[in-house]
């Protein structure tokens, strides 16, 4: 919707994953729904710009590359489900509590400090009235890009 686009400061002008970072912005504003039927073709250059572009994939293809490598592993999934599990079931708990839930998650974990966890998961309890708000602001703050990053630690 119009106000949508505009709330989230229309497309963004970056020459590469424009679509990537829009659509991160709008799902953090609203729901944003799938379209079943295909409306638009990749193109099928390659390129070396950025991981996240179709581009990329389609060089790392003509590299050589296994049509696999492009799916995360189950462990990357188990490892994003454990992470929403804790964080599902934290806005009651400490901090310190939460903080040795997370250190199962291996490398994870190290990812998880180094973009500041502790310290947003602090400012979420202390701004947050009700655990689905809390959940809702965390979503936003753990958004596509953090969520890609980290399921790549394990593939």
């Amino acid at each position: 919707r119009f106000e949508a686009y505009v709330a989230v400061g229309g497309m963004n002008k970056k020459k590469a994953t424009e679509d990537f970072y829009f659509l991160n912005e709008l799902a953090k504003y609203d729901k944003v729904d799938t379209i079943e039927s295909i409306l638009v073709y990749p193109s099928s250059r390659s390129e070396n710009r950025i991981y996240l572009g179709t581009g990329f994939h389609i060089n790392e293809m003509l590299s050589g590359g296994n049509i696999r490598d492009l799916y995360f592993s189950e462990q990357s999934y188990l490892k994003l489900e454990s992470l929403i599990s804790i964080i599902k079931n934290s806005f009651e708990s400490s901090i310190n509590d939460i903080d040795n839930q997370l250190k199962r998650l291996d490398v994870g974990y190290s990812f998880l400090i180094d973009h500041n966890i502790i310290h947003i998961l602090k400012q979420l309890k202390s701004t947050s009235k009700t655990d689905q708000q809390y959940i809702n602001q965390f979503n936003r703050w753990f958004d596509a890009l953090k969520t890609i990053r980290f399921i790549k630690l394990f593939s």
